[in-house]
């Protein structure tokens, strides 16, 4: 396809609001004119401005949709104050942003709400918020994971109006060779909002310390994003020694610290904890004084006798 020196200029329509290129509809061009060879597509435009056009959705001026496709060749073009939800001048709903070639091309005060003022891509890529493919975590903690979602041009994808709150993301574990019913995982899904998809509730019980690996996972409609890391270890702990081991139903454990009461201050003693599992009792736990402070609740300040 071969467009040269035009002017799009005050269109509208639902995606791509002066061009809307479609596999599709290409394909079954060819098909009406006899034409049965499976040609990859090029698109070629030249000295070609684009001036305040609007799409509801993807694609201001120019949306497509096209996956068998050699090259975009844009020479001597302007995209000028095209605004759409995603990709205020150009959207690529596919992996061709790559196949762009650019040559002499201004971009001009083009607007989005979701990513991309002057090009964007559907998205593509979830990353996790570590920086690192193995955590260790005690039973029944808490552990937050964060994800966000960005396109092929690694913009995040913000997506204020939740075009794409479809886009289901879960972790689970992945083959374990023991016994499923050892381990409960809890808080592991979640969608994405402003391109974050945030699991602040995660938690693994287990019955006892042991190793595994998690895979981050999407529904199958979320078929063309991948994710940068998908796996994650997981070494989950014993309780340290000042902790008590506490169960839940099932003989899941998980470890809380000795509670001896308002009656003994942090500032000048430590709560010990008693000798028992599953018992966190303020009758059961010792207060002990810090060194320097002495009395019934550790509040007298104990100064050193000089002769």
């Amino acid at each position: 396809m071969n467009i040269n020196e035009c002017v799009f200029e005050n269109n509208k329509a639902l995606n791509g609001g002066a061009i809307y290129l479609n596999e599709n509809l290409i394909i079954e061009e060819r098909d009406n004119n006899n034409d049965n060879k499976e040609k990859n597509i090029n698109i070629d435009v030249k000295n070609t401005i684009f001036l305040n056009n609007k799409a509801q959705y993807y694609g201001g001026a120019v949306y497509s949709d096209i996956k068998r496709i050699d090259v975009y060749n844009l020479k001597n073009i302007s995209f000028i104050e095209n605004t759409a939800y995603a990709g205020g001048a150009l959207y690529i709903n596919g992996n061709n942003a790559s196949l762009f070639q650019y040559n002499d091309i201004i971009f001009l005060n083009n607007k989005s709400e979701s990513h991309g003022n002057d090009l964007a891509t559907g998205p593509f890529l979830i990353s996790h918020s570590l920086d690192t493919d193995q955590i260790s975590i005690k039973s029944g903690e808490i552990f937050p994971l964060e994800f966000t979602l960005t396109d092929k041009l690694n913009q995040t994808v913000n997506d204020m109006s939740k075009y794409y709150s479809n886009i289901i993301l879960s972790v689970n574990i992945e083959e374990y060779n023991n016994n499923v019913n050892d381990i409960i995982v809890l808080g592991n899904i979640c969608n994405f909002s402003k391109g974050k998809c945030e699991l602040n509730n995660f938690k693994i019980y287990a019955k006892s310390p042991l190793t595994l690996n998690l895979r981050f996972s999407l529904d199958n409609e979320s078929k063309n994003i991948i994710f940068k890391n998908d796996i994650l270890k997981i070494v989950i702990k014993e309780c340290e020694d000042n902790e008590i081991k506490m169960h839940v139903k099932g003989d899941y454990y998980y470890c809380k610290n000795p509670f001896c009461g308002d009656d003994c201050p942090p500032s000048s003693a430590i709560c010990i904890k008693n000798t028992e599992e599953n018992i966190n009792d303020i009758n059961s736990n010792i207060c002990q004084c810090i060194e320097g402070w002495t009395g019934e609740k550790c509040q007298i300040k104990e100064y050193a006798k000089i002769k």
